[in-house]
């Protein structure tokens, strides 16, 4: 993890401001900037944590959604394939259809050329 610098533009907390030799930092600042950093660094786990189950929680609903999809597209298959089916006894019926009324006319014109 890169830590942010809260000592200006790169400045060094123990450099003195006039770039000479380093102030000497007394207990309580070093505890301080500790501190400081243990914060940030709890925060920044923290944020981790919350973004991996972030992850974790897509990659779930995707998994979820991929399952559902392969449900609906066997489905679908099942459905075109009875849909071909249901067409071709359409068919079927059809030519039986045909066939009867061609019968039909048949024998009903012979009908009347009769006394």
């Amino acid at each position: 993890l890169g830590f942010r610098r809260s000592h200006g533009h790169g400045a060094s907390p123990l450099a003195s401001p006039e770039g000479g030799r380093p102030n000497p930092l007394n207990a309580g600042d070093v505890d301080h900037i500790v501190a400081a950093r243990e914060r940030e660094i709890r925060s920044l786990n923290g944020e981790r944590e919350s973004l991996q189950k972030e992850v974790r929680e897509g990659k779930k609903r995707l998994m979820d959604l991929d399952t559902e999809n392969q449900q609906l597209l066997s489905t679908n298959q099942q459905h075109v394939a009875e849909n071909a089916r249901l067409r071709a006894i359409i068919h079927e019926w059809s030519v039986r259809h045909a066939k009867l009324e061609a019968k039909l006319q048949q024998g009903q014109g012979q009908g009347q050329g009769q006394p």
